[in-house]
């Protein structure tokens, strides 16, 4: 969630990266929030969707640094 803030926050990302980022972020938050109060693994769909969703998080990151390095300076 760190490196997907931070890729974020960077002018150069594609709006379309980071509403993908912003998204699995927004949902891995909601997730642990709910966990607080109830425990979340009860059903193994909910577990695979979580796992899914980090994968589209870092999926987003590497995307964003792909875009970073491909500007000239």
């Amino acid at each position: 969630m760190k490196k997907g803030v931070k890729a974020v926050a960077k002018a150069t990302c594609d709006p379309q990266v980071r509403m993908a980022i912003i998204g699995g972020t927004s949902a891995i938050l909601g997730c642990l929030l709910c966990g607080m109060a109830d425990y979340l693994w009860n059903y193994p769909r909910v577990m695979l969707i979580f796992w899914f969703v980090c994968a589209v998080v870092l999926a987003g990151v590497r995307l964003a640094g792909r875009e970073e390095s491909d500007i000239p300076a």
